[in-house]
């Protein structure tokens, strides 16, 4: 188990906010291929988040970026309640902190983790997802 996710986990603990919430958007969400990964966790509900952030399609995948100078989007997806084990397995898949990195967002099911890109991912041909949720890739 990584030191930060310990400390996460430490820091929840001591708030009284029981196990780490993640909230998903992408190939994790219920009915898509990495759902799995989550056979341990308690699904919360359907969620949303919002800010300077935009879902993009990268194909087999969605991600979150965020923008410190765009405009305002929301992003609808799930929220669930997670072991520090599942934590660390979601880390993994998402390349963390090397690709995705994470980042709390509030939902309506308090403050959750959310795997998200820099702001270099945005470019000119770069999908926007407007409507603020990924169904599943096309490709």
């Amino acid at each position: 188990m990584s030191e930060e996710i310990k400390q996460v986990q430490d820091e929840q603990q001591d708030q009284g906010h029981g196990q780490p919430r993640v909230f998903v958007y992408g190939t994790l969400k219920k009915g898509h291929g990495n759902h799995g990964l989550l056979e341990n966790a308690e699904y919360l509900g359907d969620a949303e988040i919002s800010g300077p952030i935009a879902l993009i399609d990268l194909g087999w995948y969605p991600g979150v970026v965020r923008q410190p100078n765009g405009p305002d989007r929301t992003i609808r997806g799930e929220v669930y309640a997670v072991d520090t084990d599942t934590l660390y397995s979601l880390d993994i898949l998402e390349g963390h902190p090397e690709f995705y990195e994470r980042q709390k967002f509030a939902t309506e099911f308090r403050n959750a983790w959310v795997y998200t890109l820099p702001p270099g991912y945005i470019e000119d041909d770069t999908d926007i997802i407007e409507e603020g949720v990924w169904n599943g890739s096309e490709g």
